[in-house]
């Protein structure tokens, strides 16, 4: 047979549970049985007891090891559930001592990221400082770049200060304003902000002065359109700064009038000797102005024009198709004023009379 008989008359199973207590307690009703057997054979044969007394012997040996199988597989399911309580007795007792300590580390180790953390934000016993945030580096980012820079912040509080108007297109000369000041009209032209906010400061025609940072500052080319009768084509390029302050624009100026006299003799490329011009037709109440006068290449008359008044510094750069400067300048006197009236927000007034158109 592949599989041990069960006792019990059950089928099924492992083969191989209980099997050596199941052999164990047939041995020992056998070894029981069979010492009765003898002992109740000798009696009957003494005493002549029928044969079917001994054919009853076998039943009640085979309920005999069946009750003590059952006995001992009883025993060794009550050993198992003893074992298994035990052994979750131990992992539960285990676990309580060990959790708690697990719990204890991991809020530790939580506190102390956070005391670091709030160490490092105060900055205090020798910790990095903490970036400057977005807000107060704008600053830097947004200012000029130079050390000594004007910033964003500065550059706000700069204009509140100065309490003059925001640069628009309102704020420049169009090609109407020009009228009279040429012998032909020119093209108009739209006004829009210089990508660099810092204004050429030219006293000689081929030269510069310097410059000067601007908080804003805007141009308008305004030019007439070319022509054979002309040598070249007139017209205007106004500039219009907002500076630090009216300090600022009356430095600048005087940066300007100061390399005057070095401007004495011809320039590059035909240019002229720079002289400068009465500005008092120019000059705004309250104001300063200074009126340069030149030859181009061509030899056509040149003029720049600075008038400062307040934080705003006003330039503009005139060829002309006037027979000289001076002529020239006359024609151009109702523009300038235009101009400075205009960045000014209408706010500036002028004393002085606008010169006769008969000027030489």
């Amino acid at each position: 047979m592949d599989r041990p008989t069960d006792l019990t008359g059950r089928t099924g199973g492992d083969p191989d549970e209980g099997s050596d207590d199941v052999a164990r307690a047939f041995r020992a009703a056998l070894g029981e049985g069979h010492g009765s057997s003898s002992a109740s054979e000798t009696r009957t044969t003494a005493s002549g007891a029928s044969e079917q007394s001994r054919r009853q012997a076998p039943a009640s040996l085979l309920a005999a090891v069946e009750r003590r199988a059952a006995r001992l597989h009883r025993r060794r399911q009550a050993a198992a559930l003893v074992g298994a309580a035990a052994a979750a007795a131990v992992v539960v007792f285990l676990g309580s001592l060990v959790l708690p300590q697990l719990d204890l580390s991991l809020s530790g180790g939580a506190s102390g990221g956070s005391a670091a953390g709030s160490s490092a934000d105060s900055g205090s016993g020798g910790g990095p400082a903490p970036a400057a945030a977005p807000s107060e580096r704008s600053g830097e980012l947004q200012g000029g770049g130079a050390a000594g820079g004007p910033t964003a912040t500065s550059q706000s509080e700069s204009l509140a200060d100065a309490n003059v108007p925001t640069l628009s297109e309102a704020s420049m000369l169009t090609a109407a304003d020009l009228t009279g000041a040429f012998s032909v009209p020119v093209r108009e032209s739209a006004p829009a902000p210089e990508s660099d906010p810092r204004l050429t400061l030219g006293a000689c025609v081929d030269g510069d002065a310097g410059s000067v940072d601007a908080l804003q500052l805007w141009r308008v080319d305004l030019t007439a359109a070319p022509s054979a009768s002309a040598a070249e084509p007139p017209g205007v390029v106004e500039r219009v700064a907002v500076v630090g302050g009216p300090a600022a624009a009356a430095s600048a100026l005087e940066q300007v009038r100061q390399a005057v006299p070095g401007c004495s003799g011809p320039g590059l490329e035909g240019t002229g000797p720079t002289a400068a011009l009465d500005a008092s037709a120019v000059t705004p109440d309250g104001g300063e102005a200074l009126v340069l006068a030149s030859t181009s290449g061509q030899g056509s008359p040149t003029l720049r024009v600075y008038v400062a008044i307040g934080s705003e510094l006003v330039q503009l750069d005139a060829t002309s198709d006037a027979s000289s400067a001076q002529a020239a300048y006359s024609a151009l006197v109702p523009a300038v004023r235009a101009a400075v009236t205009r960045a000014t927000g209408g706010s500036a007034s002028f004393s002085a009379p606008l010169p006769s158109s008969g000027a030489p």
